[in-house]
């Protein structure tokens, strides 16, 4: 899988860092600092990938580490969910919410 890709959960860290799972992580963005937090769902990280001009994606994926699950959805409707947990969160609140 390529790195950054919906369902790919690998992850490295450099040796000096620990994480335990089941801890939340929290995710900001890489230039402007902003949290990824979503406001919807705690323990969800939101971020808006735009597939080319006329397309926007909802992205939501586990804070949790450990918790192996990601949402994509465009426009009202759910276009995929992935990873092995992807039920622990129904995605039907995405959709119905956003």
């Amino acid at each position: 899988m390529i790195e950054g890709e919906l369902g790919n959960y690998n992850s490295s860290f450099s040796d000096d860092f620990t994480i335990i799972e089941g801890n939340r992580v929290k995710f900001i963005c890489p230039i402007c600092h902003s949290s990824l937090s979503s406001w919807k769902r705690k323990n969800l990280a939101h971020l808006i990938m735009v597939e080319n001009e006329d397309t926007e994606a909802h992205i939501y994926f586990s804070q949790i580490y450990g918790e192996k699950c990601a949402y994509k959805v465009i426009g009202k409707e759910l276009i995929g969910s992935f990873g092995e947990h992807k039920d622990l969160y129904k995605p039907d609140w995405l959709v119905e919410n956003l």
